[in-house]
């Protein structure tokens, strides 16, 4: 439980938003949304609600993907290291719909597990992409 309050917590703090220059790109409101959705899942962990995890993750496993302009803009820029960020977006799907399915069937140590995973890859994709991702739409 420690480790999952710290994970949470990192994944807090890579999310937050910092003043910039230039219009909102659609994929800032989309990673907001995964963080609410995330947040709704770590809620219902604290609460046993299987139902407010499942809704949680199910909105995370289908989250609305960028603009194609967006995406095209991001692929373009990372070029080979793009199948990375494509990758990590996979994966959360995957362990999104892991999560849900465990929540339907109220193992609430698989949830914990599940959720461990997206917040890891949230991280992981933070750490390898964020920064530049910004620069290129926030410079």
């Amino acid at each position: 439980m420690k480790q999952l309050l710290t994970l949470l917590f990192l994944s807090f703090v890579a999310l937050a938003s910092v003043q910039s220059a230039g219009a909102e790109t659609r994929l800032r409101t989309i990673m907001n949304e995964l963080n609410m959705n995330t947040m709704k899942v770590v809620d219902g962990v604290m609460r046993e609600d299987f139902a407010l995890i499942e809704a949680g993750a199910t909105a995370i496993a289908e989250h609305e993907k960028a603009p194609m302009a967006e995406r095209k803009r991001i692929v373009g820029h990372l070029k080979e290291r793009a199948s990375g960020f494509k990758g990590i977006d996979g994966a959360l799907h995957n362990d999104a719909v892991t999560v849900a399915e465990a929540a339907r069937a109220r193992d609430l140590e698989a949830v914990v597990e599940g959720l461990a995973r997206i917040q890891r890859g949230c991280v992981a994709c933070h750490t390898g992409f964020r920064q530049e991702v910004r620069q290129l739409f926030y410079k």
